[in-house]
């Protein structure tokens, strides 16, 4: 895209996995989740591969492969033990999708993160309590394939490169829409 040209985008289905068009994409969302709290945790524990090795019960490799996004040999329900193990409370709420016509979602929500708040102090729309909103664009052509060098740029997936994206997208979310200077 050059300069003075329009950036083009269109609103994304929520997951960006999906929206790549990629296998099980909320598997891999929600993986991509539990994966980047774990390396969350064991950032703020200070711990080096090794000892969060140790701790987790598995090989240096095996941590190396998680806190660079390689997933697919890791369960669910491995994950949630990673982070019990790392002193995380790992709670699974099971509730009825609001309408009918809504589908059921699985997603990876932090309690002690505060949710978007519109100005009238409701939570965000798209949003409710406890969740973080729908942050998801579908990506062209050009963009999953620039998306794709840089995830083998950086030596993590794309995984973890699309998390990561959420977040920040989420986090200025909650700083509410720029500002152009005219």
């Amino acid at each position: 895209m050059s300069r003075g040209e329009e950036a083009r985008f269109e609103r994304g289905s929520g997951n960006v996995f999906r929206d790549l068009g990629l296998p099980n994409p909320e598997e891999r969302l929600l993986k991509a989740g539990l994966a980047m709290r774990i390396a969350n945790r064991i950032e703020a524990l200070k711990l080096n591969q090794a000892a969060a090795a140790t701790r987790l019960g598995v090989d240096q490799p095996k941590v190396s492969a998680l806190l660079r996004g390689r997933l697919s040999g890791f369960s669910v329900e491995r994950l949630f033990r990673f982070l019990a193990s790392l002193g995380c409370d790992v709670v699974v709420s099971v509730g009825v999708a609001g309408l009918e016509e809504e589908a059921a979602q699985v997603r990876v929500v932090d309690k002690a993160s505060p949710v978007p708040a519109a100005p009238s102090g409701e939570p965000a729309e798209g949003t409710k309590g406890g969740e973080a909103p729908a942050t998801g664009l579908r990506l062209s052509r050009s963009l999953q394939e620039r998306l794709s060098r840089l995830a083998d740029e950086q030596g993590t997936s794309m995984e973890i490169l699309a998390a990561e994206l959420l977040a920040t997208a989420a986090a200025q979310l909650e700083q509410g829409p720029p500002r152009v200077a005219m």
